[in-house]
Formats: C-alpha cells, sequence, structure tokens
C-alpha cells in the first residue's frame, strides 16, 4: 500500500489530479506530462498497473477508482487523496481489487469508518488494507473479469443510448404481446369455461352473429392451440361499424353539436378522453354514424393511420376512417385492445391502395384470431398492465 517511486529526476512521467479520474463504475483516467523532479514531493506516487482508490469524501462515496495504465515512462504521481495498492505478483489482481472497490459493501464499510472534520472526512489506509475479500483462483478470476467486462459493455452501452433502450423496451412490449396472444403469458386453467361455450352462448344472444361466426369446433388443424382456446374471426365476438363524415356544407350538422365526431388522428393507442370536434342530434339522425358507447375499442383503417387503435373513455361517433368495435358480453375490450396491437403489422400488409392505402371493415371482421376463455383474457390483461406498468416506468426515468 502506498509504494513509493524511485526514478531519475529528469524523466518525464504523467500527473493525475482527482478531476482527471472518473467516478462511478469506470475505470478511465487522464493525465498531464511533468517532469519527475517537480512533482517527486508533496504527491502520491504510482507506476502502470497500480490501484488508485479516492479516500476522501465525496470522492470515495463516488466510486473514483482507477487501474493506473499508459502512463508516460511507466510511473505517475498525482492528488495526495488517494490510496495505492499495487500488486506483488500478478497484475490482474488490482483489477480484481478494483470491482471490490466499487461494490456497495465496500463503500458502506469505507462510510462507516470515516475519520476527521465532517467535509473533509477519510477512509483510513489499515481500513482498505485490512479489508477481507474472497480470493478465487487465478483462473477464476480472470473468467470473473471477462464476464464483468462484458457485462459493462451492455450497460454503458445503454446508458450512453437512450433511444437503443427505449428501442428495446419497444421490443419487449410487442414480445410480451405476442406472447399473450398465444397463450404462452399466463397459465390454462382446465377449470374454466372454454372459449368455444363462450362463443356459442354469444351465438344465442346475438343470432346475427351465427351466419357470421367461423365454425369453432374443430380446431384439429392447431396442433399446439392452448387449452380452453379456439379459433374464431374478430367479427364473431363484437359488433363493428365503420363511421361516416356529416355533409360539411350542411350547417346543421355540426354548429353548436355536442356529439363528439372522432377522427382517425384522434387516436392514441390508449384511452381516449377528449374529442376536439363535435357533431350535432340532426346529423346523428341523419346521417350513417352510429354513437358507439363508452369502452368501444376503436382502430384506424386508413393512410398513414392504419392499425392505430383507442378505447373510448366517452361516448363518441366517427368518420368512415374509423373502425368501431362494441365487445360481447365476455370479451373483454383490453384483450381485444392488446390484441389489435399485437396483429397491427399484419393488418397494416392487408391495406391497398396508391396515395392513400386502406383496410376494409370487411378484412378487420373477417381477421383470424385465437380466443382464450373469459377469465384467462382477464389474467392476460392484468399480467400485460404490470409487465408495461413497470417498463413504462423505466421509460420515465429516461
Amino acid at each position: 500500500m502506498n509504494p513509493k517511486n524511485t526514478i531519475e529526476e529528469d524523466v518525464e512521467v504523467s500527473f493525475v489530479p482527482m478531476a482527471y479520474i472518473k467516478d462511478g463504475y469506470a475505470n478511465e483516467a487522464k493525465f498531464d506530462r511533468r517532469q519527475w523532479r517537480d512533482i517527486k514531493l508533496g504527491f502520491t506516487h504510482f507506476q502502470n498497473n497500480d490501484l488508485g482508490i479516492a479516500k476522501i469524501t465525496p470522492c470515495f462515496e463516488n466510486r473514483k477508482s482507477v487501474i493506473f495504465k499508459n502512463l508516460y515512462n511507466n510511473y505517475g504521481a498525482g492528488t495526495t487523496e488517494l490510496h495505492i495498492f499495487r500488486p506483488i505478483v500478478f497484475p490482474i489482481i488490482a483489477e480484481y481489487a478494483l470491482y471490490i472497490s466499487k461494490t456497495e459493501n465496500f463503500i458502506s464499510n469505507g462510510i462507516a469508518n470515516f475519520s476527521g472534520a465532517v467535509g473533509q472526512q477519510r477512509v483510513g489506509k489499515d481500513i482498505i488494507g485490512d479489508y477481507l475479500i474472497a480470493l478465487p483462483p487465478l483462473e477464476e478470476i480472470c473468467k470473473i473479469l471477462s464476464s464483468i467486462s462484458k457485462l459493462f459493455l451492455i450497460v454503458d452501452g445503454i446508458g450512453n443510448d437512450k433511444d437503443q433502450l427505449y428501442s428495446y423496451i419497444q421490443k419487449t412490449k410487442s414480445k410480451i404481446l405476442d406472447l399473450a396472444i398465444r397463450g404462452k403469458l399466463v397459465p390454462q386453467n382446465p377449470n374454466e369455461e372454454p372459449a368455444s361455450m363462450l362463443l356459442e352462448r354469444i351465438k344465442a344472444e346475438h343470432p346475427e352473429s351465427k351466419k357470421k361466426a367461423k365454425n369453432a369446433g374443430d380446431n384439429s388443424h392447431y396442433q399446439n392451440l392452448p387449452q380452453g382456446w379456439t379459433e374464431c374471426t374478430l367479427e364473431s365476438i363484437g359488433s363493428w361499424s365503420s363511421g361516416a363524415t356529416p355533409n360539411r356544407s350542411n350547417k346543421m350538422y355540426y354548429e353548436n353539436g355536442t356529439i363528439s365526431w372522432l377522427k382517425t388522428g384522434d387516436l392514441n393507442d390508449s384511452y381516449i378522453d377528449y374529442i376536439p370536434e363535435k357533431i350535432t342530434d340532426l346529423a346523428l339522425k341523419e346521417c350513417s354514424v352510429r354513437l358507439n358507447p363508452k369502452d368501444s375499442v376503436l382502430i384506424a383503417m386508413y393512410g398513414a393511420t392504419i392499425g392505430k387503435i383507442g378505447i373510448l373513455n366517452i361516448p363518441a361517433t366517427t368518420n368512415q376512417a374509423c373502425c368501431t368495435c362494441i365487445t360481447y358480453s365476455g370479451i373483454y375490450n383490453k384483450f381485444l385492445f392488446y390484441l389489435l396491437m399485437a396483429k397491427k403489422k399484419i393488418l397494416q400488409m392487408k391495406a391497398e391502395g396508391g396515395a392513400q392505402p386502406n383496410i376494409s371493415k370487411e378484412k378487420i371482421t373477417s381477421f383470424p384470431i385465437l380466443l382464450p376463455p373469459s377469465q384467462e383474457q382477464i389474467r392476460i390483461i392484468q399480467v400485460v398492465e404490470s409487465l408495461f406498468q413497470r417498463l413504462d416506468n423505466i421509460t420515465a426515468e429516461l
């Protein structure tokens, strides 16, 4: 600990003030060039492969520590607020000690043994020198350091690129949704009513769906269909409609209107609480618009917004570029919402047209899906929202 250098006075060496040592988990320091005669007294001595650990607050708590590398002529001196550890035999021991010096336990032990006045407290040489460590075989140390380096590269890459982390989060959300709609996110319960029986009940309650529903009884072509799930189409699980645009030249359709009229630009892939444009009761009566209740699920069919979705928190009508679903009993709107979100890219690929491609209501309603039992839909929603909240909390910290 804290060795002295013995070299010629006219040798040019490195000089390292405390400000030149990076804090945190970095292992970096920059330096200036000085003549040895100018810095041999009144400064801390070190050489290549020595470990320097800051001893004064707050530098110690901030993990200012470094392995000195590439020093001019192998030697250097610098701030007196360092303790120097020089490995006797293997330089790699110093690197192992570096990572120990950055652990929470090491820092906490040092803080508990601070001495000196407030604002000028230090960790003594003996506190650091007497700190007990677990010393594995040399080969094991090499493996540990290699693993730490790889992990730090990943962490540094994420820390230096918030956009990349945001991209990882979005991909993670996509993967969660993919697992959810394939029955891989939550376990199945054999005691729950199967989705096929749910569809039969929907047919009885909504006779118009009988002629539309795809046969839900034969799922033999799905070799790995989750237990209790069934195949159907989107039209089997709700009442779908597209809207219209009341004649703009008829002011009586718009002036002093109180009924929300949604355009696809109002969709936000979330809950919709406010819609700026309104139409009148006359427009609702005379035009091909439906007043959709709160909790209806919407999806855009035209142009750049194709696949954009939302859930109404207020009753609203829509224009013709938007398709709306009022889900049947036993079908949870949030499950449909996450299903459409998961299938967004596939639905977009079904769009046709030149300057303004679109996907028709018929293509949406005939889209095949796998439907889980009602109770499993609830569990899927709960898990998806819990995981999404955690990811959103990370995003909020970026």
